[in-house]
């Protein structure tokens, strides 16, 4: 079902490229005020807010594109990166900022999040060079550590305990790592392109 909103999909993911560093601002702002022993209540708020506001954008997004038939390259690309700069970015500003703001992240999980990131990216990069084809469908795998990566940023958000946390953690962090693994399985197996 074609219609005039067509490019509401797109604009959504694009929306959400956009958060990110208003996110990344308002963590590092977060940590500052906490730090200086004022209340981090309002801007604690913004940020809880600015990741449900992603979240939701991520749902509704894709329920569109699909509802409508508007799925496209473009969109598909745009929706990854908003998905990828969101845990990226956003685990990186709060595993800097620490404590007393939010709970203290284990690099580890950041290190497993970026391995996944970079065997994706060097798939988009060198599959085209070897003549395969490059498919940026989501793996159910990939969707299972986003969901626990997003949990982790929400309840680090949120000023959860670490020790609450940790589970999720830990979870976040193996789901990343099969999801880097199953990547590079289908890396291995894709397509060659036909020869012309």
């Amino acid at each position: 079902m074609r219609t005039r909103l067509h490019w509401l999909p797109n604009a959504l993911s694009l929306f959400r490229l956009a958060l990110v560093p208003a996110f990344v601002a308002v963590a590092v702002r977060l940590g500052a005020t906490t730090s200086a022993g004022l209340d981090p209540a309002r801007l604690r708020g913004i940020a809880i807010g600015l990741l449900l506001l992603s979240g939701a954008t991520d749902v509704v997004d894709g329920h569109l594109a699909r509802r409508w038939r508007v799925t496209t390259r473009f969109g598909a690309i745009a929706d990854a990166l908003a998905d990828k700069a969101t845990q990226i970015f956003g685990l990186v500003a709060l595993t800097a900022v620490g404590a007393p703001a939010f709970p203290s992240l284990p690099l580890w999980l950041l290190g497993s999040v970026l391995l996944r990131d970079l065997v994706l990216g060097s798939g988009w990069l060198v599959l085209p060079w070897l003549g395969r084809k490059v498919d940026v469908a989501h793996e159910f795998h990939g969707k299972v550590a986003t969901v626990f990566v997003f949990l982790v940023l929400f309840g680090a958000t949120l000023g959860t305990s670490r020790d609450v946390l940790f589970p999720v953690i830990v979870v976040a962090a193996v789901a990343s790592l099969i999801s880097a693994a199953g990547y590079t399985l289908r890396s291995v197996r894709a397509p060659r392109h036909p020869a012309t």
